[in-house]
């Protein structure tokens, strides 16, 4: 039985690193951690081209979901043998690099006010800059708007952050796609 994990990786493939792509395969758990990153062992689905993120991701990976909601009905599979077998396929697990999954989950990211998808952790803006870049240091009580704000998180410990439940990432979903606007919706 085979066992792979479809993984999403942002990359920048040209020298100035300013424009990215992503690449969309499914690492092979069935081999061992030594090898299932190898070049060799790697099948790359697709590739999100660039040189800038795409409007809709979801349409790029739409041949993939197709293939995986019919696999599970067990599609004979002519393999290098030629002999038949039926292989059913069950998407149970996603991962990426930052930049990917910010994508595909359709979330800020980690220059976000709210970068981790994981927990509640708060970023500051860049004092001084003049971009809209947030930053998460973990001491932040040096921070001027920390400073100010005397209910602010002075500093979080990196072995216990405030986690999100599934509960409120389901409920703040159903918050942006009920919003009137892109603006309220926080994008």
């Amino acid at each position: 039985m085979s066992r792979s994990v479809p993984r999403w990786d942002d990359f920048a493939p040209f020298k100035h690193r300013k424009k990215n792509s992503v690449a969309v395969d499914p690492i092979q758990l069935q081999l061992t951690p030594e090898l299932r990153f190898l070049l060799a062992y790697i099948l790359v689905l697709g590739v999100i081209p660039g040189p800038n993120k795409p409007k809709d991701s979801d349409s790029f990976l739409w041949p993939t979901v197709q293939e995986l909601l019919r696999s599970p009905r067990g599609p004979g599979i002519l393999a290098l043998s030629n002999s038949m077998f039926v292989l059913r396929a069950y998407l149970i697990l996603v991962f990426g690099d930052i930049p990917a999954v910010s994508m595909f989950m359709k979330m800020k990211g980690h220059n976000g006010i709210s970068p981790c998808r994981m927990c509640k952790i708060i970023g500051l803006w860049i004092p001084g800059a003049r971009g809209t870049e947030h930053y998460v240091p973990l001491d932040r009580s040096c921070h001027p708007d920390v400073k100010a704000d005397h209910q602010a998180v002075k500093v979080y410990d990196a072995t216990n952050l405030p986690l999100r439940t599934h509960d409120e990432i389901i409920t703040q979903g159903k918050e942006v796609e009920a919003a009137p606007t892109t603006a309220a919706a926080g994008g």
